[in-house]
């Protein structure tokens, strides 16, 4: 397990479902700022590739 990982104690989820599109990297730097320490990333609607690139642009948050 990876270090980070087994230090965490909060995890959020950001699910797009219930997410605005104009929020969807709003939303994730409030969850950190509110001490999210692990943040899974859930939609049903995104083609692999969209979700991909979602996710590799929250990642820096």
């Amino acid at each position: 397990m990876h270090p980070r990982l087994a230090q965490a104690l909060l995890c959020g989820i950001l699910d797009l479902g219930y997410v605005a599109a104009a929020r969807v990297l709003i939303v994730p730097a409030e969850l950190c700022r509110g001490g999210v320490d692990l943040l899974k990333l859930r939609t049903k609607s995104f083609a692999a590739v969209e979700f991909e690139q979602l996710a590799r642009t929250i990642q820096p948050i």
